[in-house]
């Protein structure tokens, strides 16, 4: 993605989307499995790098409740 002139801000919107999109398809995935999922399987290492950012971000943003981040919440 990044070497097709993506920027990093729209893989990221990119791959929220995307997984919010699929957990609610079900009620057995979750947004950090997923992510996982695609770090686990991408071959493309700053989009992957991506994910695992928005992983942590959502992992502080529940931790600082007291602060709107406005990313995906883990839980």
């Amino acid at each position: 993605m990044v070497d097709n002139g993506f920027s990093i801000r729209m893989i990221r919107g990119y791959l929220q989307k995307w997984a919010r999109w699929w957990v609610k398809t079900t009620d057995t995935w979750k947004v950090e499995e997923l992510l996982n999922w695609f770090i686990n399987s991408c071959w493309d290492l700053p989009s992957a790098a991506v994910a695992a950012g928005l992983i942590q971000a959502a992992t502080l943003g529940n931790t600082c409740s007291s602060m709107s981040m406005g990313y995906l919440s883990v839980a």
